[in-house]
């Protein structure tokens, strides 16, 4: 019965968004069905041995205590207040539309983990201490995340979608109106904007425990996207498919830009506390 209503939901969704998804029916199908390759194996159980072999280090790293990674004045408390209520009203606002599977999309989850990351920094804040950890692991999530989804979005993902859907004039029509509406440019520009003042005016540096942290959420929501939402055939992030060899540059530069991404907002926030 579950899995019939899941059916139906995703029926639903993709039957209500189908000019904004027609970029799927465009992408080449061998890299939408077909086994995976050999090398797709390969860079992911190394990713995930890594994550689980650096266990220990990471949680050994952490350069500060948790409290100081909400620490805050009156106003970045109203932002993170405000913000993180907005950032959940607008999911909400999504749901009702949509339904739930936006909220599987790499650029919802990042959204979402913003908006935790917030509130539990704010709830914590006030006296919940024991929002102290959820608040602490969801520091570089949510920032690398956003940072991500801007990044990959506006550079990679719709130049491609163009790209396949140039000779579907209707269609591209669609797509680009769907890409510049306020809910997306919600997702694809305001969240980078707000993660980043957050993390900023918290003025706490990352440690490696926050590489970790992000690589572990990049990880599970890697295996989720393979082994959930690739069969189910909603190929959001093309790129990713793990149908080819080429998918070892893709998966690799993914967890080569988390790294810089941590190595960029440490030099930026070094770079605000000397001015």
């Amino acid at each position: 019965e579950n899995s019939m209503v899941s059916s139906v939901s995703l029926e639903t969704f993709l039957s209500k968004n189908k000019k904004i998804l027609s970029f799927i029916d465009a992408l080449p199908s061998e890299l939408k069905v077909g086994p995976w390759s050999p090398v797709a194996y390969i860079v992911v159980f190394g990713y995930a041995a890594f994550v689980i072999a650096t266990c220990k280090t990471a949680f050994l790293s952490r350069i500060v205590i948790a409290s100081a990674s909400v620490q805050s004045n009156s106003w970045l408390q109203v932002f993170r207040f405000f913000w993180g209520f907005y950032a959940l009203g607008l999911s909400a606002c999504m749901y009702q539309e949509t339904g739930i599977w936006p909220f599987f999309s790499y650029t919802v989850t990042s959204w979402n983990l913003m908006a935790f990351r917030f509130l539990s920094a704010y709830f914590a804040d006030v006296g919940f201490e024991f929002m102290l950890p959820i608040a602490d692991f969801l520091k570089f999530p949510a920032l690398v995340g956003c940072t991500i989804t801007v990044l990959v979005w506006w550079f990679v993902l719709v130049p491609l979608c163009a790209y396949f859907l140039r000779k579907k004039h209707e269609d591209l029509i669609g797509f680009l109106h769907f890409n510049f509406s306020l809910p997306l440019l919600n997702l694809h520009f305001l969240n980078l904007i707000l993660s980043a003042i957050e993390f900023l005016w918290t003025s706490t540096s990352l440690s490696f425990f926050d590489l970790w942290s992000g690589y572990l959420i990049a990880l599970l929501y890697c295996l989720f996207y393979l082994n959930v939402l690739d069969p189910l055939g909603m190929h959001f992030y093309i790129i990713f498919s793990p149908r080819t060899y080429l998918c070892a540059i893709s998966y690799g530069s993914m967890i080569w830009a988390y790294f810089l991404i941590h190595h960029f907002w440490n030099d930026s926030l070094q770079y605000m506390t000397l001015e």
